[in-house]
């Protein structure tokens, strides 16, 4: 989940100015702090301690009713409680922008750390249907909770249509209406909009229909009756709920439509029934007690300073994607007096949001020198640090910082592969190995992960388990480049086994203890050309040696060559030289021509 764009904004000077303010002075803001949620707010003690213990509500309701799904957010939540339109907009200035504002009662961001959810506490419910007001929050935590229980494995339709179900608890002090139907959806049906309801189940983020904003909502609206349907109105399987039951299915790798088949049955049945429940006004919802947990009044309050207060902004401001207003907000706060570390990484975010490679590091630097404990700025700075000429004693700098990085958060996906890359860089093959699979049991559908394990265990010589990575690789390569990236890597190592496999009793030599047989003499090379040094290696300053096995043909002409022990900027070159070699006719001691294998180094030193 990403924020909003900043929009072109007219007087952006002026604007800047305004934005560098702090808070207004009347402003009370307060933090309340539940057992799972954060709260800032500046409407009052007792609306923090309402808005934390709502979600602490439907946080206990996921748990009842959905036992299998986490309820931990995989980054920290904070929550900003807002007293009027006036203070939202000060979070996310863009959207309140050009002649059709959207002017949201709800608006959802994050980082790569933090999630970010703020939300009017002067809004009312629409009373047709007893709709949340701040559906869209309790949806956004919904999706987080989703996707950190599947990992990202439900499909599309059923992601929004149970986060769109959940979102919609209206809560009072007593009790829970669960399914409440969403007023925007029931009106969408209504007015006609259809979905083939194959379609739906095959629909993905990236399905045209579903990226265009004019049928979006189609989608949407379509998968939350769905869901709804199959949670409260189908026909139970063995006592349970159809959803649940097709759920099990589907996290196993059972395509929707087969698993709503399986479940329910003629899918153009399921169709009719949830769509005539939709637009006749057929739904039913459940009621539940409030969870009897810590009393709303215990949980702790403390006043924030102004400068405290302005850090927290930037840091929203920085998520909604408004960097120069999210500076401003920072240069406001130290004004106030503020000198945080906080205040130094969220100075550096906007900078590197704003593409200010130098500054954006030169900031990032300083949050490390003074002791960071954020696991993005050392990311970050590594990152901006990275460059196809560094030195060892920069690519020491960088993965002492990705270490770093690691160690603070152990499942950040970018940190894990850069660490691996460094550790390659510094030739350090068997530690970078590790590191990579670390990633790869992550994010286990990436083919670009595959063709780089297959490249490191190709350098490793370790031909057979690269050609095994590579071909897994390509099983889950979606792009040509992809493909032909590990089919380059496939064909590669598929020469190397075969050189290796047809080696003559000479490759046995080099290898070990002579193999039965007539031995071989030794190979006399009559024509040696040089290798050409590649510019690019030279600029880079790569060096070394490249091993390469050649298959030599009883003309004493090379057949074919691999890279047995690879630098990548000079395999080709090696390659390219090798390929040229003559030799005289191999032979048998007893005068048999002979095909043989060798193995040759061929080294790349700078001047």
């Amino acid at each position: 989940m990403r924020g909003p764009s900043v929009l072109v904004r007219s007087c952006l000077t002026c604007l800047l100015a305004l934005m560098a303010a702090p808070l207004a002075a009347a402003d009370k803001w307060v933090e309340a702090k539940s057992d799972h949620f954060t709260v800032i707010a500046n409407a009052g003690d007792g609306a923090a301690r309402k808005v934390a213990w709502q979600f602490e509500q439907i946080r206990a309701a996921i748990e009842q009713w959905a036992p299998f799904s986490s309820t931990k957010a995989p980054r920290p939540l904070v929550i900003v409680a807002a007293k009027n339109e006036a203070t939202i907009k000060e979070f996310a200035p863009s959207h309140w922008a050009g002649p059709n504002p959207l002017r949201p009662g709800v608006i959802a961001a994050d980082t790569e750390e933090r999630t970010f959810i703020a939300l009017r506490t002067d809004v009312q419910p629409d009373t047709r249907y007893g709709a949340n007001p701040h559906a869209l929050a309790y949806r956004s935590y919904t999706a987080l909770a989703l996707n950190e229980t599947f990992e990202g494995k439900l499909p599309l339709w059923l992601n929004l249509g149970v986060s769109a179900v959940w979102s919609n608890l209206v809560i009072d002090d007593d009790e829970l209406e669960f399914g409440r139907p969403l007023p925007q959806f029931v009106d969408l049906l209504r007015r006609g909009a259809t979905a083939e309801i194959r379609g739906l189940l095959t629909t993905t983020a990236s399905s045209p229909w579903y990226l265009d904003p004019s049928t979006r909502s189609v989608v949407e609206a379509h998968s939350w009756a769905l869901v709804h349907y199959l949670m409260f109105q189908a026909p139970k399987v063995n006592d349970a709920s159809p959803l649940n039951a097709a759920l099990a299915l589907i996290v196993d790798g059972t395509p929707s439509t087969v698993a709503i088949e399986r479940t329910f049955g003629n899918l153009d049945a399921l169709a009719q029934a949830y769509v005539d429940v939709a637009t006749k006004d057929k739904f039913t919802f459940t009621r539940v007690a409030a969870s009897n947990g810590v009393s709303k009044e215990k949980y702790p309050v403390r006043a924030l300073s102004e400068a405290e207060a302005g850090i927290v902004r930037a840091h929203f401001l920085v998520a909604s994607e408004h960097a120069a207003e999210a500076l401003a907000a920072v240069a406001g706060a130290r004004k106030l007096g503020d000198t945080s570390i906080a205040g130094i990484e969220i100075e550096a975010l906007a900078l590197d949001r704003q593409d200010n490679r130098d500054a954006a590091r030169a900031a990032y630097l300083r949050a490390v020198e003074r002791g960071s404990s954020s696991f993005l700025v050392y990311y970050k700075l590594a990152e901006l640090t990275s460059s196809p000429t560094a030195d060892p004693a920069t690519l020491k700098k960088m993965h002492d910082w990705l270490t770093r990085s690691v160690a603070l958060n152990s499942t950040y996906f970018p940190a894990l592969v850069a660490l691996s890359t460094v550790l390659v860089q510094l030739d350090q093959l068997n530690d970078a190995l590790p590191i990579l699979e670390r990633a790869a049991a992550l994010e286990p559908g990436r083919a670009d992960i595959q063709d780089f394990r297959a490249r490191i265990l190709a350098k490793q010589g370790r031909h057979q388990e690269a050609l095994d990575a590579a071909r897994g690789g390509l099983a889950l390569a979606k792009t040509p480049d992809e493909r032909q990236a590990l089919q380059s890597v496939v064909d590669e190592m598929t020469r190397a086994l075969k050189i290796l496999a047809q080696a003559a009793p000479l490759a046995a030599v080099l290898a070990g203890p002579p193999p039965p047989g007539p031995a071989i003499k030794p190979l006399v090379r009559t024509k040696a050309v040089p290798p050409v040094y590649p510019a690019i290696a030279q600029s880079a300053r790569v060096q070394g040696d490249v091993v390469v096995a050649a298959l030599i043909g009883k003309d004493g002409r090379v057949i074919d060559v691999a890279v047995v022990q690879s630098i990548p900027l000079l395999d080709q070159a090696a390659i390219d030289a090798v390929r040229q070699w003559e030799f005289e006719p191999p032979t048998s001691v007893n005068g048999d021509a002979v095909t043989i294998s060798s193995k040759f180094t061929i080294g790349f030193t700078l001047k």
